[in-house]
């Protein structure tokens, strides 16, 4: 007995793995398959998304793309705009799919604003791929609002870690708006006063706990669009108007004999 215990805890005779070792090696296999099954789910869903944001780009469509430090409020946002029901938690990672509203401007303007996966410092490599597609939401924005917490208690190293990362991603340039959220729990005056100067952003102040912020996020969005839009006055028939409604916002028709006189919000590049 006292041999077959010996045994036992060797692993059993020379060259032959024990029981330890087959599951260690099992489960290695395990983990090794779906590892494989996740990587092809990640290509299917970045081929799924590639073809959503080509067909959002046909439809002349101006798009937002609300980035910031996870728990920032970028979800709780995009239900105040948009009455969405995306799920905003204070819990890390709580968005890990991105989620794309329609929203119309007090102007009428007709925009896409979608949410986007937290950054977090020093985002692990093994994490990087599985949040490409979602991050690659902000590279095909057309413009970028970027959301960061005033209760944080390095509010100005969040956004810099967020600037990083967008620069990292060439997105960096892109038109931008700070949302400076919950302005009702301040961390400290310092870090408030260096988000409220920051450079290059619209800047805009909310708490979005007391709906507070709203109106002015909704003015600088149509600030943002203002700069690509253009209005048009001209005359057309009833099949060039109908494809005009696809992608422009209609202001006014007027109907003649012949033609219809249109007045129309549409992106320049389309002009």
């Amino acid at each position: 007995d006292r041999e077959a215990a010996f045994s036992q805890q060797r692993g059993g005779v020379r060259g032959a793995k024990g029981e330890g070792e087959r599951q260690i090696e099992l489960e290695r296999r395990r983990i090794n398959d779906r590892i494989k099954v996740l990587d092809d789910e990640i290509r299917k869903v970045s081929s799924y998304r590639a073809t959503q944001r080509k067909a959002r780009e046909r439809s002349g469509i101006f798009s937002f793309a609300l980035v910031g430090y996870t728990n920032a409020g970028k979800s709780t946002i995009l239900n105040a705009l948009t009455g969405s029901d995306a799920l905003a938690e204070d819990k890390l990672f709580a968005t890990l799919d991105t989620t794309t509203r329609s929203l119309e401007l007090p102007n009428r303007q007709k925009v896409l604003l979608s949410d986007t996966v937290g950054f977090i410092s020093d985002l692990p490599s093994s994490l990087v791929k599985a949040f490409s597609s979602t991050l690659e939401e902000a590279l095909s924005a057309n413009a970028l609002i970027l959301v960061a917490d005033a209760s944080h208690p390095d509010a100005p190293g969040a956004l810099r870690e967020t600037e990083r990362t967008l620069e990292d991603l060439g997105a960096l340039q892109k038109a931008r708006i700070l949302v400076i959220n919950k302005t009702d729990d301040i961390y400290d005056e310092f870090s408030y006063q260096y988000l409220r100067s920051s450079c290059g952003y619209i800047v805009v102040e909310t708490s979005f706990r007391h709906n507070r912020g709203i109106e002015d996020l909704l003015h600088a969005m149509e600030k943002v669009t203002d700069e690509e839009y253009a209005t048009v006055t001209r005359s057309m028939g009833y099949e060039e108007l109908q494809a005009i409604r696809r992608s422009a916002v209609i202001i006014s028709e007027e109907y003649g004999e012949d033609s219809i006189l249109v007045t129309y919000r549409t992106r320049k590049g389309l002009l």
